[in-house]
């Protein structure tokens, strides 16, 4: 349709006409003639002339009227308004009648004015468009109705037009609506079919997606309900069936969803929804329905529920502990492994914070870090706590904590992940994060689809949310212009688009291009573009309407995929040791180099044989059982070591492992196999095992004791000759260590050597010794030991031979006893009036100290001091000196008990650790600017001996290593049980013992009488009485020590006492003094 522009007039008409227009004139006369006839006899003749140019000029529609010639009579307001033109009106010849009816000119519209002039017709009507004065558009529907005198004859005309534009624009938007449905239907896999009540119906439309997905084309689908049922999988066929007769019975919609077999012979899931459609009345009319392919929906939905399995069980069977907890944290679940750890059953568990779970003393720095997680300061936390069980035990958790959050971040619960580290501080599994998330399903479809005008400017008419979301574009931000769009194609893809979109423009071809978009990031995101182009009337392109699938994870998946292969390729070639591919069924499918070296063929030989062909006759059986296994699922690996045949007939040992490589459903595709070279190991096995037999055959048969000790110094084995110097039967010296049948007072003597060769200082040491027969004996031995070092210089074991010796030793130990004796009785009888002396004048003083003090601070106390602070603080000095003082008594008199034979021993169990601790208690006002640390090892026993004697050596240790630190520091006191004896040592940081000086240290009234020490108080007994106690014991007691930094004194006490012959009786029980 054209648009005109034309003139218009608004004319009026005087009472004397116009001479120029004679014949309106006698037209106009002529109808005011007819209306005088039809007019009242009462109206003047005036009245009803006036009464049409009244109503002429008020009327609610464009009116004009014309002459027989065509030309314009007369415009009302309406029609001047509707067309843009409200000039003042005046009489204009060149207006026509004819460029408001038939703006158009073209012949049908001559044949209509002229059958309307001719009688032929009283009116006709026709739809117009109008340019107006503005410059819009105006749809006009124009009535023309003839006029004519009172002979009949053609007078002139009336044209009625009533604006229509609105209705016309609505129509051209449904009839675009429609196009645009109709092309976004297309997009999806959908069949409608219309059902009569009581009958089947037909399908009126299939989608090509539909058609395309399923392979069933309107022809194909079933005319009957039956033949419908055929078509349904058999096991949906009674639900199928079920819910067509409650649709029937209720009228209700109704929505089911069943397999049907497709065009290409697959089962295709299909979502089938039906409503009822009614009249006014209410009464059924037809049943309209849609059939929507979901197969690909029916597969996410499974995938989703295997999810939310694999989640359950995973949370359920976990070796660790899991719970899921509130953000304030409290319980919702926790998983067997949880309740196990906390000791509590899963009911007691749920509901409860987990803070009550927790031991009082960890709650506060738990609480403490779970209110960061509850804030938002943090997305996880981890930490080590206790747990209180219900019966008192405490369990130490590593305990690691999540937020979950919603896309906005709303904190939704926390997972908890505990693992139980009280025996282990590692953990042995952790939880496999979960594979899949749930995702909120949306109403418009996961892909984003656009419409777009195909000519030049590209602008697009209509995207959908997700759109933009694949773009990261903000929302307002859209639709896109077909600029703006191709400006975001990947440079390398704009020729690949612009060809495919010419090319589908040219033969009306689907697009179908993969390419790359750049996001709102910056980042390259690939899509799939699928799209059609719409076709106007005249067959010109008018818009695209398409759909961009994401798949920048498919491909992404691709180039993952490319580089692994590379990889394994690479490190199948490069590979140190053998590899293979292999058939389930023996063939060998590929061979790496590695493993053509190792066998002497080359490639395309190896291909040609099986592995059991290539396989040592001796190990074909087992080679085929645990193929056979590992081919029958029983398997997914397996082991062995075996020999191989050479192309060139050597044997040649291999250790292999195959692996079963599986498809779906656990159908094993083929088996990868590694074998490494152990040929020279096997050799060097060989080798070993024939020394071990002449090593065992020359130790067996030696004249001299021989034995191989571990490098800890357990016996390992022994010959028979040293079983039989030490009176052991066979095999009952495995298991001792050297210390059990070694002399105690020669351990010293060894332990330096022993340890030098246990860090590798030393080869082999030899050293004359005695040792402890199983009968008591005791034997003296020349001892050479041999250091065995393994391939990185580290000792593993020490070979020792010893030599009997004891018919020398005793010889000349007699001769050298005697000779000892007398000369140890000259000077000891020196040495002890010379001491005599020394310790009277050390025991006045010593004495007189502490008495001066108790003296000093005892007048202060009578002289009537009030203040509480100064007697308690007075009270303390003289119950520091008065212990003191009696300390000294007490070994004075133990001292002289001991060396009369007097001091009987109260043997009663002892907790050692317990007796430390007392000890430990009287020094903690005393030890000035001393710290004391306990190392006491919980698992020692009680031993047999006497307390008092034990606290009494005990406190002189702990004394003299406080005396001997006057730099303060730190005095550490440990336990611990090696064999049958308990060992305790005490050690300090203070001014150390020369080397010189460690033989005499436990001698009676020795005393350092040099440097710091000589100014040191004492009286010389302490140390000599820790070892009088030791001795009554039975155990021992030495020193280590260091100029400067520090000594250390180790008592050791057997376990359990076995007195001598000469040790007193121990007297009748009775009250004892503590």
């Amino acid at each position: 349709m054209v648009y005109h522009k034309y003139p218009v007039r608004r004319l009026r008409r005087d009472a004397r006409g116009d001479r120029g227009q004679g014949s309106e004139t006698s037209a106009t006369r002529t109808a005011t003639s007819r209306r005088r006839r039809e007019a009242p006899p009462a109206t003047a003749p005036g009245a009803s002339l006036a009464a049409l140019a009244a109503a002429f000029q008020h009327v609610t529609i464009g009116m004009a009227v014309g002459s027989p010639a065509g030309r314009l009579v007369a415009v009302n307001p309406v029609l001047a308004r509707m067309l843009g033109d409200e000039r003042d009106p005046s009489f204009a010849p060149e207006a026509s009648f004819l460029a408001i009816v038939h703006p158009g000119g073209d012949g049908s519209d001559a044949s209509q004015w002229e059958g309307l002039a001719a009688g032929a017709r009283d009116s006709y009507r026709r739809e117009n468009r109008y340019l107006r004065g503005d410059g819009s558009v105006l749809w006009g529907l124009v009535t023309v109705s003839a006029l004519r005198d009172d002979d009949g004859q053609f007078a002139g005309a009336l044209a009625q037009v009533q604006d229509i534009t609105a209705q016309k624009t609505a129509e051209a938007t449904l009839r675009e609506n429609e196009a645009r449905l109709s092309a976004l239907v297309e997009q999806l896999p959908v069949a409608l079919y219309r059902l009569e009540p009581g009958a089947f119906g037909d399908f009126h439309y299939v989608s090509p997606l539909f058609e395309r997905l399923t392979g069933l084309g309107r022809d194909d689908l079933p005319a009957s309900f039956e033949a419908f049922l055929e078509w349904v999988h058999p096991e949906d066929r009674a639900a199928v069936r079920d819910a067509d007769e409650l649709a029937g019975r209720t009228g209700e919609p109704a929505q089911m969803r069943y397999r049907v077999r497709g065009g290409d012979g697959e089962w295709h899931w299909l979502d089938n929804r039906t409503t009822l459609m009614r009249d006014d009345e209410g009464r059924p009319i037809a049943w309209h329905g849609a059939l929507l392919e979901v197969s690909a929906r029916v597969r996410l939905e499974a995938s989703l529920r295997d999810g939310e399995t694999r989640f359950r069980r995973a949370f359920e069977d976990a070796a660790i502990g899991m719970s899921l907890g509130t953000p304030d944290d409290v319980c919702l679940d926790a998983n067997p492994a949880y309740c196990r750890i906390v000791g509590r059953p899963r009911q007691a568990v749920i509901g409860r914070p987990f803070a009550e779970l927790t031991h009082p003393d960890d709650v506060d720095e738990y609480t403490r870090l779970h209110a960061r997680l509850y804030a938002g300061d943090v997305d996880a936390y981890k930490i080590e706590k206790r747990y209180l069980q219900p019966d008192g035990t405490v369990v130490t958790g590593l305990l690691t904590v999540s937020a979950v959050r919603d896309e906005s971040g709303v904190h939704l619960y926390d997972i908890g992940q505990l693992q139980d580290i009280t025996a282990q501080k590692t953990a042995e599994a952790t939880l496999r994060e979960n594979e899949t998330r749930l995702r909120k399903l949306v109403d418009h479809l996961p892909a984003a689809l656009y419409r777009q005008d195909a000519p030049a400017d590209g602008s697009a008419t209509y995207v959908n949310p997700s759109f933009a979301k694949l773009l990261g574009l903000d929302p307002s931000d859209l639709p896109l212009g077909f600029p703006a769009f191709f400006d975001r194609v990947h440079p390398d893809d704009r020729e690949t688009v612009t060809h495919g979109a010419l090319h589908a423009e040219g033969t009306g071809e689907m697009l179908d291009l993969e390419y790359r978009l750049r996001r709102h990031d910056g980042e390259w995101t690939w899509v799939h573009d699928r799209s059609v182009i719409e076709r106007d009337d005249h067959g010109q392109p008018r818009t695209w309407t398409g759909i961009l699938l994401d798949i920048s994870e498919r491909k992404q998946l691709e180039v993952s995929l490319r580089e692994s292969e590379e990889r394994f390729r690479s490190a199948f070639e490069g590979a140190g040791i053998g590899i293979t591919l292999a058939d389930p069924d023996g063939p060998i499918l590929d061979a790496n180099p590695a493993l053509c070296r190792f066998l002497g063929y080359a490639r395309d030989e190896l291909l040609e044989r099986t592995f059991l062909g290539i396989t040592h006759p001796d190990h074909v059986a087992a080679s085929t059982v645990l193929t056979r296994r590992l081919k029958n699922g029983e398997l997914d690996a397996f082991a062995l070591e075996k020999r191989y045949i050479r192309k060139d007939g050597g044997v040649v040992w291999g250790h292999l492992t195959s692996t079963a490589v599986r498809g779906a459903g656990g159908r094993l595709i083929y088996v990868i196999g590694q074998v490494q070279d152990i040929t020279a190991r096997k050799e060097a096995e060989s080798a070993l095992r024939d020394s071990e037999a002449r090593f065992r055959s020359i130790f067996a048969g030696a004249g001299i004791g021989m034995a191989l000790s571990a490098q800890e110094g357990t016996i390992v084995v022994a010959n028979p000759a040293l079983e039989k110097l030490l009176g052991y039967a066979s095999g009952e010296l495995e298991g001792l260590r050297v210390e059990d049948f070694t002399y105690p007072e020669d351990l010293a003597k060894q332990a330096e050597s022993l340890q030098r060769m246990r860090t590798g200082q030393l080869d082999a040491y030899q050293i004359e010794k005695r040792f402890v027969r199983k009968d008591g004996g005791i034997v003296w031995g020349l001892l050479n030991a041999t250091a065995v070092k393994d391939e990185h210089g580290a000792v593993t074991a020490v070979i020792g031979q010893v030599q009997d010796i004891t018919d020398r030793k005793r010889a000349a130990q007699a001769t050298e006893a005697a000779l000892a004796t007398q000369q140890a009785a000259i000077a000891e009888l020196e040495r002890l009036n010379q001491r005599k002396s020394q310790f009277l004048a050390t025991i006045s003083h010593e004495f007189r100290t502490p008495l001066t003090a108790i003296i000093g601070y005892s007048e202060l106390l009578a002289n009537g001091q009030n203040d509480p602070a100064v007697i308690a603080a007075d009270a303390a000095v003289i119950h520091r000196e008065a212990s003191r003082l009696n300390r000294m008594v007490d070994d004075v008199l133990l001292i002289d008990r001991a060396d009369s034979g007097s001091m009987p021993l109260h043997l009663e169990p002892v907790d050692v650790n317990a007796l430390v601790q007392d000890v430990v208690a009287t020094f903690r006002s005393l030890t000035g600017g001393h710290q004391i640390a306990l190392a006491l090892d919980p698992s020692v026993p009680a031993i047999d001996g006497d307390r008092d004697r034990l606290a009494q050596a005990l406190t002189n240790l702990v004394s003299n290593a406080v005396k001997y630190s006057p730099g303060g520091g730190t005095i550490a006191i440990a336990t611990h049980q090696d064999g049958e004896e308990l060992f305790v040592s005490i050690s300090d940081e203070g001014i150390g013992i020369a080397a010189s000086n460690l033989s005499r240290v436990f001698e009676r009234f020795e005393r350092v009488e040099t440097g710091i020490a000589g100014r040191i108080g004492g009286t010389g007994l302490g140390l000599s009485v820790v070892r009088e106690v030791a001795s009554l014991h039975g155990g021992r007691v030495w020193a280590e020590s260091r100029l400067g930094v520090g000594s250390v004194f180790c008592l050791a006490l057997p376990i359990t006492l076995r007195p001598s012959a000469d040790s007193p009786p121990d007297p009748a029980p009775g009250p004892r003094r503590r």
